[in-house]
């Protein structure tokens, strides 16, 4: 290039950045500081003070354990985000759920789901037991929400988005609420009732002492593995306009594979793996890519026993 061309405008050649010169010529720049995307410098997000909510928050109800109306649910998402932004939360962490979902979903089991007239619904009797009556309320606030066409997790996401709040969907890969008394848990899910998924039909509970999360879903089964992604693929697609990233939580439950199961990494890096590679077709035309990230233990032992070879995964 000439010693006296200006440049007049940056973009990206693969993954070199160039500096385009007002005589055409091209001059090398400096390598991207996070990624190039869209034929742009993409910089780094700074996610600031993180607030990770479980998702209960979603469905509101009264002191009295009643259900309430879906606008009077939708003003109190709003205004719990609000209060968020204005304590200097930098990224909100939206729990997704588990296996009962926090939006309609297709894929796995709205949270309302056992309200719903199945062979699965639970009774007034069982709803309204000491244990469950909460739970009933907060069905109730989601049906309310979900049958006026409301998204609560779409409510609290975009809110945060109007604050400049970064979003996340969060995931948990694995939860142990129900493995004490599955058949009439509430937030059981409908692809576990209907298919023979537990750890027990395959080995022993991974965690000794503790038989129950011999009930929890095997991770090492093909049908469990396609679930869990088709939720995941559902979610970052229906929440793709506002979010940031999306996170895998290893840590609510590590029961996730027969006690010993010598094929446990393997399962969970072809897991990943399939996650990452849908991530990157969604990502293709994004200048700032929906990012993945992994919530796990801080027990490296732990963790490996569970099939997370952290170093390889991230």
């Amino acid at each position: 290039p000439s010693s006296d061309a200006a440049v007049v405008s940056k973009h990206c050649l693969g993954d070199v950045p160039q500096r385009v010169l007002s005589d055409g010529s091209l001059q090398e720049d400096a390598p991207c500081a996070f990624r190039c995307a869209a034929g742009t410098c993409v910089d780094p997000p700074l996610f600031g003070l993180q607030l990770h909510s479980d998702g209960d928050r979603l469905f509101p109800i009264t002191a009295t354990d009643m259900p309430v109306s879906a606008q009077q649910a939708h003003d109190t998402i709003e205004s719990e985000v609000d209060t968020m932004a204005s304590a200097g939360v930098g990224t909100l962490k939206m729990g997704l759920g588990t296996d009962v979902l926090h939006y309609p979903s297709t894929k796995g089991s709205p949270r309302d789901w056992r309200l719903l007239p199945s062979v699965w619904a639970l009774d007034t009797a069982t709803w309204m037991s000491s244990s469950y009556v909460s739970m009933y309320a907060q069905a109730q606030t989601a049906h309310a929400l979900f049958s006026a066409g409301m998204d609560p997790v779409r409510i609290a996401l975009s809110r945060a988005r109007s604050h400049g709040i970064r979003t996340f969907i969060s995931y948990r890969i694995a939860d142990g609420h129900f493995v004490g008394s599955w058949k009439n848990y509430p937030l059981t899910a409908q692809f576990y009732l209907e298919n023979d998924v537990k750890i027990a039909s395959r080995g022993l509970s991974p965690v000794p002492g503790y038989p129950n999360y011999a009930n929890a879903m095997n991770l090492g089964l093909d049908a469990v593995r396609a679930y869990r992604l088709a939720i995941l693929q559902e979610a970052t697609t229906r929440y793709a306009d506002v979010i940031d990233a999306v996170e895998i939580d290893f840590t609510r439950s590590l029961a996730l594979f027969p006690l010993g199961d010598p094929g446990s990494v393997a399962s969970v890096n072809r897991f990943l793996d399939e996650l990452r590679a849908w991530l990157d077709a969604l990502n293709a035309d994004r200048a700032m890519p929906i990012l993945l990230s992994i919530r796990v233990s801080g027990d490296r032992d732990v963790t490996r026993s569970q099939g997370l070879d952290v170093a390889r995964q991230i």
